[in-house]
Order: C-alpha cells, then sequence, then structure tokens
C-alpha cells in the first residue's frame, strides 16, 4: 500500500503500524439539502472551529485466500469479497475542489479503487495537525478498514455515493 503525500509516496507495508486512537472529527453530518456527500464533509470540516485535514483512505476488493467456491463465483461476478486498503493521502480544504478531481488525482497516481473512506483531522491552537499525527490517524484509519470496524467514516464509491457498509 502507498501513501501519497504531496505527489511523495510511501510504501505502507515498510512502516510499522501502531494501535493509536486518532481524534476525528465526525464527517456524516448533514449541512445542505441537495449538497452531494463530499460537499458536505467539506462544508463539515469548513465548519470546525479547528483547522482540519481530510484524511482519505483508498479500498479496492480482493478476493480472500481462503474464499469458497461460491465466494469466488460471486467475486468474478464483480460482487462480494474484503476491501484492502491501497493507498490513503491528507489533503487540507485548500488542496480540495470536487469529488471528480480527487478521483482523477487517485487515479493517475495509484491503483483503480472501489471505496475511498474519509474523515478529518483537527489541528490545535489554529494550526493544522502535524505530520506525526497525521501518520497516526491514517494508520488507524487503514487497521479499522482492514478489520471492518468503519464506523465513524464516511465512505464514498468511486462516483461519490455514499455507502452505507455493514
Amino acid at each position: 500500500m502507498t501513501r501519497t503525500t504531496h505527489g511523495t509516496r510511501i510504501d505502507l507495508r515498510d512502516v510499522p503500524v501502531r494501535h493509536r486512537q486518532a481524534l476525528m472529527s465526525d464527517t456524516h453530518r448533514l449541512l445542505e439539502p441537495g449538497q452531494t456527500p463530499f460537499e458536505q464533509l467539506l462544508a463539515a470540516a469548513a465548519a470546525e472551529p479547528e483547522t482540519q485535514v481530510l484524511l482519505f483512505v483508498f479500498a479496492g476488493a480482493e478476493l480472500p485466500a481462503d474464499a469458497t467456491p461460491a465466494q469466488r463465483a460471486s467475486f468474478q461476478q464483480g460482487t462480494g469479497g474484503e476491501l484492502a486498503p491501497l493507498m490513503c493521502v491528507e489533503k487540507t480544504l485548500d488542496e480540495l475542489s470536487t469529488f471528480d478531481a480527487l478521483v482523477a488525482e487517485s487515479r493517475s497516481v495509484g491503483p483503480d479503487w472501489q471505496v475511498v473512506f474519509a474523515a478529518g483531522l483537527p489541528g490545535r491552537d489554529g494550526r493544522p495537525p502535524d505530520g506525526r499525527s497525521v501518520d497516526a490517524a491514517l494508520r488507524t484509519m487503514v487497521e479499522r478498514i482492514k478489520h471492518g470496524a468503519v464506523g465513524g467514516m464516511l465512505a464514498l464509491s468511486s462516483s461519490g455515493e455514499a455507502l452505507a457498509l455493514t
């Protein structure tokens, strides 16, 4: 899995994963009717009292090694499988414009993905969170996705639709 930070790609398999609790803002608040889920995310982050960095983990579907024949058949038809984190990135609000732009950037630097998970990470005293806090929060998100614990994160399809994953 890679992490892209302002054009730098880092292989996260080489980084030890520590289980740390990250402070992530609730990104599920609905602010304006008619907004897309991504626009709601941007609006929620902008409304927070502290400077926010938005964290994104892009995930793809894969077939587990111990899949049954029925699971394999389902996967071949484009359904089923497990979500596996592929790459992650942090973005300030100034670096985000539209969901289509985020998708295009992600496609230009990484593999195809089916779901992107998003969360906000607040800074302190009017400053954005530091790199160590961002790294810890992204690692926490990756581990949660690996274990299916995706509550509290906004999940979007590659077309920008909000997903309810159970």
